[in-house]
């Protein structure tokens, strides 16, 4: 009885994976159609392109976290996703920064942390790029995850077309958060064994991160 359950719940998990295995692929080409879109409404000035180009962009984020969900869920891992998935999400940030240098009221040193996002993706694209001619593959760092959420607010936030005292607190802090963030996981793509010896060192920062994936997993 015992084998015929199994069997049935595998038949049952593997029916479910025949209907999504194209949806992660799907999701990562509605994010190209997002940035195409969100770059065209960089060239417009007015307010209808405005909340067009940041509902885009947080569409975009949406099926980010959506693909990245079923893929891990129903192990939908393909080899041009793992190609495609990346460079979408690259494509992505890096046309909603060129929609807010052109439209948004960002200043000196605004534009200084969006440089520093824009070449943290080149600098990590060049990295795989490096790993996959030696035949290896460059694994997703731990801190990246962070700072993808982190960029994905702030950069909302810098979308809305709103004077708000309130609004620019948020924005320029979650952008430093998220800076921080990207130089972080910088370092730890270049130095994956320094980092890892270097965070075990703080047992509180390592049971916080602990304990904040932990809620992650469950929830995921």
């Amino acid at each position: 009885m015992w084998i015929y359950e199994e069997g049935a719940m595998s038949i049952h998990v593997s029916q479910k994976r025949g209907y999504v295995r194209h949806v992660p692929n799907i999701l990562t080409g509605i994010r190209f159609l997002c940035a195409a879109t969100i770059l065209w409404c960089a060239a417009s000035s007015d307010f209808f392109g405005e909340w067009t180009a940041l509902s885009l962009f947080v569409v975009g984020s949406i099926t980010d976290f959506l693909d990245g969900y079923l893929a891990r869920k129903y192990a939908l891992h393909t080899k041009i996703g793992a190609i495609l998935d990346p460079i979408a999400d690259k494509i992505l940030v890096l046309s909603f920064i060129v929609f807010l240098v052109a439209h948004a009221p960002v200043g000196v040193v605004d534009i200084i942390c969006f440089g520093v996002i824009g070449l943290r993706e080149f600098y990590v694209d060049a990295m795989r790029w490096m790993s996959a001619r030696k035949g290896e593959r460059l694994a997703s760092s731990s801190v990246g995850k962070w700072k993808a959420a982190a960029q994905m607010v702030a950069l909302t936030l810098y979308g809305f077309p709103i004077e708000s005292l309130l609004l620019s607190i948020s924005s320029a802090t979650m952008l430093g958060i998220a800076t921080v963030l990207t130089i972080v996981s910088a370092v730890e793509y270049t130095f994956p064994a320094w980092f890892r010896r270097q965070v075990q060192s703080f047992p509180t920062i390592v049971r916080v991160f602990r304990s904040v994936d932990g809620i992650r997993r469950l929830w995921a």
